[in-house]
Parts: structure tokens; sequence; C-alpha cells
């Protein structure tokens, strides 16, 4: 009913998210590494650099993770302190850092299930494994982490900026200028440039994570895949999401002691895996470890929600929001924008009960009733967080995004008239989308019903998307 639509307006706003910042071209990226005070370890030099070290500050992060980029800076200064202060033991802190998207085997090896974690320790401790050394729980601020190693040597550490030491100043933020602000309204092409490629990508990149579940999380996978079964826009994933939920008993039972190696090797996208090795296509960003993975995160569920059948179940609405429960509380590895995600997911999904209601604090349920709810849920949670990071940028002075892909607000009224109320110009301000739109997005499906006609589960894909061999 809705199919044509949904497939418009999900162009629409992939077009948006995708090539907002087109008329900035002006603007240099700046594709140098950021200098830093930690050194880079690797599952090749981790024993020999820490071997010897007394006492060793280790960040492990993934360089996709914004809130990793964002908190940078922040490792960079108390790296850059460590290096230049002596403990009562007359010893230094050797920082380093781990990039667990280029090292896998190490990071599994710690088991690192969120990003960033840090760990504290002798360098012989964190050459016996993670169970010798200290994890850092809290506040990861400078004085947090210096608290934390206060803590365990019984140390007093305070931190000096460097600039007011008697050294000329010298910051160790090295920090990004910020760019000029644009003085034209970016201009988006006139074709989406969303790709089928990145979306298998990064349904791969996550079920890499997914299959390091634990037998606590057997519910959870089954919860994600069962929703890649009938709306992931890749046929091969979706075959692959189909066998697994469809044989999910046979390949994991519910009775096992341990997770079985027929899920372990599953995969979920067969025939894609060469595309993990290739560049991403659309969600290609303009300077090192910006845009990627979480640009494929954010169109895959764009386009799950748009690619849901026509005829699903009265049960749409629970068995999605079940899916992002799942990924946000199980799955996604940056702590703290998971922390934002299931909190935003949850007031989204549910409403504070009334004050006459004999309920103490329970929220009542306030689930997507049908597709275009769905569409506009994911719509309205990339928003929000596109707003806090682009925050967070300015006021960390990271400027961790992507300067060329500014992070915005989609749709404009512009771009999708049916997402706004009456009230336009209040709403195109803030870039809200309007649940309210979907009387009116109901009144032009069915104006456009005759014209649609009945369309197949695989739509074919916009810009000469790769076709897909069944």
């Amino acid at each position: 009913m809705w199919s044509k639509l949904l497939t418009s307006l999900l162009a629409c706003f992939l077009v948006a998210c995708l090539q907002l910042g087109s008329a900035a071209r002006e603007i240099k990226p700046n594709n140098s590494p950021r200098k830093t005070s930690s050194a880079d370890l690797t599952f090749k030099t981790f024993n020999k650099a820490l071997e010897n070290e007394a006492y060793v500050l280790v960040e492990f992060y993934s360089s996709w993770c914004p809130a990793c980029r964002n908190y940078a800076p922040t490792y960079d200064a108390i790296s850059a302190f460590l290096k230049d202060t002596k403990l009562s033991t007359g010893k230094n802190v050797f920082p380093a850092k781990v990039d667990c998207v280029t090292e896998k085997d190490l990071c599994k090896l710690f088991s690192i299930q969120r990003y960033p974690t840090i760990f504290f320790g002798s360098g012989s401790q964190f050459l016996k494994g993670p169970s010798s050394v200290k994890e850092l729980h809290g506040d990861r601020s400078i004085n947090g982490v210096l608290s934390f190693i206060n803590d365990l040597m019984m140390e007093s550490l305070k931190y000096v900026h460097p600039s007011k030491k008697s050294d000329p100043p010298a910051s160790p933020l090295n920090l990004t200028p910020l760019p000029a602000p644009l003085s034209t309204t970016p201009t988006l092409p006139s074709k989406s440039v969303w790709h089928i490629d990145d979306v298998e990508k990064a349904t791969m990149m996550l079920f890499e994570t997914i299959r390091q579940a634990n037998l606590t999380q057997r519910s959870a996978v089954l919860d994600i895949v069962s929703v890649f079964a009938i709306s992931h826009p890749s046929g091969r994933c979706r075959r692959g999401a189909d066998r697994l939920s469809s044989q999910f008993d046979l390949i994991w039972p519910a009775s096992s002691t341990d997770v079985p190696d027929a899920f372990s090797t599953f995969r979920i996208c067969p025939g894609a895996e060469p595309l993990q090795k290739q560049p991403w296509r659309a969600c290609k960003g303009s300077k090192p470890d910006s845009r990627g993975y979480t640009c494929g995160l954010w169109t895959l569920f764009h386009a799950l929600s748009a690619q849901l059948p026509e005829n699903e179940d009265a049960h749409v609405g629970e068995k999605f929001v079940k899916m992002l429960k799942a990924f946000g509380t199980h799955f996604f590895q940056c702590s703290t924008c998971r922390d934002h995600f299931l909190v935003m997911l949850e007031d989204f999904t549910t409403d504070v009960p009334p004050p006459s209601s004999n309920e103490m604090t329970t929220r009542i349920p306030n689930l997507p009733k049908d597709k275009m709810d769905l569409v506009l849920l994911v719509w309205k949670m990339h928003n929000v967080v596109n707003t806090r990071l682009a925050e967070e940028e300015m006021t960390t002075h990271s400027f961790s995004g992507d300067p060329l892909y500014p992070k915005g607000q989609f749709p404009s009224h512009q771009q999708c008239k049916v997402c706004f109320r009456n009230t336009q110009t209040e709403d195109e301000e803030t870039g809200k989308v309007d649940e309210g739109g979907k009387a009116a997005a109901d009144t032009h499906a069915r104006e456009e019903r005759n014209e649609s006609g009945k369309e197949g589960r695989d739509k074919q894909k916009e810009d000469g998307e790769r076709k897909e061999e069944e």
C-alpha cells in the first residue's frame, strides 16, 4: 500500500544523509593521521612493547566509534601528561592504545565487549592477559583516569595543563581547526547514491560481533536475524538470515552448554565476503576513520524499516523494536553510544503513565503500529543522534565528524512535505520528523495506489545497484 511512497522517502532520506555537504567541496579534508602521545599497539608488537614497562595504561577503542573519536583528545592529554610525569617510584606510566577494527584478535584476547575500554597494570601483567590487569569502570575524564591510577598505586597525581607549566605551552590535543561556516545551502544531487554494498558490508561487520554472542544472548540473536529474514534489502543476506532463523534450534539448540561452531562460523551474507576487504561506497568518508561503519549501520536500519513487506502481521512494530533493543543492549560495542541509543529507543516507544495511574514508574508501551511508524521512528532516532554528536564534536573540539558531510536534521520540508505538520516553519527549523505526517502520507499512498501496483519483495535499487544472483 505504501511501497512506492516508502521507497521514495527512503531514497530521499539517504540522498540527504549521504550527500549533505556537496556544496562545500572547497573544504579540503585533512587526511593526515592525528599525532598522538600514546603508542599504537598491534598483535605483533604488543608483547615486545610492554614486556619491560613498569606501568602501562591501554585504551582499547574502535576507529568507527563516535564516542571513541570524541574521547581521543582527552586520552591524548592523559597520555602526554603521563609520559611527562614520574610516579613516586621514579617510573613513568607507558600510555598505549589498540584499535579493535584492525586488531580483532588482540581485542578478542582481552574480551573487549564495549568501546572504549581502559586497562591499567604492569607490562608483565598485561602479558599474562586480562585477568591480571585492572579495568577502569566509570569516569573516563582526565581526573577520572588519574584517580583510577592514584587509587591503585597510592599516588597523588594531579593534572597540570601544559599551558600552565614553565615550559613553552604545547597542547597535547593537536586540535583540528573547525571548518568555516558554509556560505551557501548544500545542494543535493538528483540521484540517490546509497549502495547495497555498504548495507551488506555493515551487516557482515555487525554479524562478526553477533557471532561472539554468549549463551545468555541467544534470544537476542534470534530477535535480530528474524527481522533480517523478512526485510533485509540484500537477497543473499536475507536468504542467509532466513536460513539461520528458520533452522535456529538446529544450529543453536536451546540446550547447548556452549555456543556451537555451526553458529560461530555461520555466514550471514554468503557470497558477499569479498566486500569486507573493499572500501566503502556511498559511506566512504573524506578523511580516515570517518563515516564508514556507522553510516552503513544507519543505512541498514533505514532500509530494514522501508523494506518490510506490506502484508506483515500486526506485531511488526514489536518485532522491529525488539530487534533494535537486542542490537543496542548486546551488540552495540560503543558504550556511550549504546547507552544513549537505548534511552532514546525507550523514550520513543513508551509513554509515562498518567498521574492518576496506580502504576508506580513503569512506562506504558507505545509501539509503532505499522510500517510507516517504523520508518519515522528510525528517522527520529537518527536525527537525535546527529544532534547529540554534532554538539559533542563542538564542545570537545574533536571534530570527529566528516567536514564534507556535516551532521544535519532530515528530511527538510522541501525533501519530504508529508513528514511535517501544517506549522511548517517551526518544524522545518528544528528538522523534527512528525508522526502526524502519517495521515498525510496515508492520503498520498492511497492516491498512488493505482500507479504503484503489486511490487515484489526484491525492489529494484536506484543508481545502478549490483544485481543479486539468486
